[in-house]
């Protein structure tokens, strides 16, 4: 089994660096790649470039959307189509690139099709939406070969909200296979960077919402990571993930600093 990053942009950013040198550490996979639009350039790429296999992508079928009434293509449309071509060719593991891993993932699929999460909000599950930051499947995944079917369709249609290719997608074709899908318990959680920061500051200040500051550092301070967290998934847009630095995550006690210090040494974390 393989796990899959996709890169479709050539900034690379010390969260990225992050995520990738977790995935190194904790799961149990034959190769890590890196599916590239565009090669990621920097000196965060160049500390990964020699771990992992780094493969060149073309997405022909995206030109018909260069002109799309709907707007500019997204990298997160890019991303979604590369996954779910990859994972119906292949298999294995597909993960974002804001993310970090806590453990291994490389046995959860056993026969199943899919294995599949619902995206955890605070303090519950939406059982009505499925996680697409990291996905598990089979060769030939009829779950994947689906989602690959509603993303086209979006691309289509109105793909204005990046969703609909990605987490939207995902979560229809699901509904469309329950039988042949894995549920097995374990989480991909998800404190966004700015919303669960904006809701905490506004229940506990009166102060306007752009007076507040530091609002990019991930949110759920200081509670413990669930004991069947594999992955963390900081869903953030990459002004946020440029502020993310090593210096944050030495001071701050936040879920994702905490879980990048538990799984990286020192060495490993502040480069």
């Amino acid at each position: 089994m393989n796990l899959y990053f996709a890169s479709t942009h050539a900034d690379f950013f010390y969260a990225h660096y992050l995520a990738v040198i977790s995935a190194i550490k904790t799961q149990n996979v034959d190769n890590i790649i890196m599916i590239c639009t565009t090669p990621p350039i920097g000196y965060y790429a160049d500390l990964i470039r020699n771990k992992v296999i780094m493969q060149p992508f073309e997405i022909p079928d995206f030109k018909q959307f260069e002109n799309a009434p709907w707007g500019k293509l997204r990298t997160a449309h890019s991303k979604d189509y590369i996954q779910w071509v990859t994972l119906c060719n292949n298999g294995g593991i597909f993960i974002d690139l804001d993310t970090v891993c806590i453990k291994d993932m490389s046995d959860l699929l056993g026969s199943f099709d899919v294995i599949a999460t619902p995206r955890f909000l605070p303090g519950r599950y939406n059982n009505n939406s499925y996680e697409s930051a990291v996905v598990i499947a089979k060769k030939g995944s009829l779950v994947c070969a689906d989602a690959l079917k509603y993303s086209l369709q979006a691309l289509n249609g109105n793909a204005k909200k990046y969703q609909t290719t990605g987490p939207i997608a995902y979560t229809k074709a699901i509904n469309n296979h329950k039988r042949i899908v894995g549920f097995p318990g374990y989480d991909v959680l998800s404190p966004r960077i700015k919303s669960e920061v904006r809701i905490s500051m506004r229940m506990s200040s009166p102060k306007p919402y752009n007076t507040v500051q530091k609002l990019y550092i991930p949110a759920w301070e200081n509670l413990p990571i669930p004991p069947n967290t594999c992955i963390i998934h900081i869903f953030s847009s990459t002004s946020d993930l440029k502020k993310i630095d090593k210096d944050l995550i030495a001071s701050s006690n936040t879920m994702y600093a905490r879980a990048v210090k538990q799984v990286l040494t020192k060495d490993e974390w502040y480069v």
